[in-house]
């Protein structure tokens, strides 16, 4: 998690990832693969102070059922490790 630090807890460039507060999503595991898969541009940053945008994907080249994993694994870093029922 380069820009979320290496465990999700955040930088100054980028929210903490393993409380219960989201900044661009409702926290839901949709709401956050819809985020992991559009990205935020700054225009729509919740916080100002946000320096850089986050690209589709992290700017990675991610594969459809890599979005789903990712999405997940962010989940589990605010909720523990039982993910949701789909």
């Amino acid at each position: 998690m380069r820009c979320h630090g290496d465990q999700g807890q955040g930088t100054p460039r980028a929210p903490d990832l393993t409380d219960a507060e989201w900044v661009q999503s409702d926290g839901s595991l949709l709401g956050i693969r819809e985020t992991i898969f559009w990205g935020v541009r700054r225009k729509d940053f919740a916080d100002p102070e946000r320096r850089f945008e986050m690209n589709p994907a992290g700017g990675m080249e991610l594969e459809w059922s890599q979005y789903d994993s990712l999405a997940a694994y962010v989940w589990s870093l605010s909720n523990g490790t039982q993910l949701p029922e789909r």
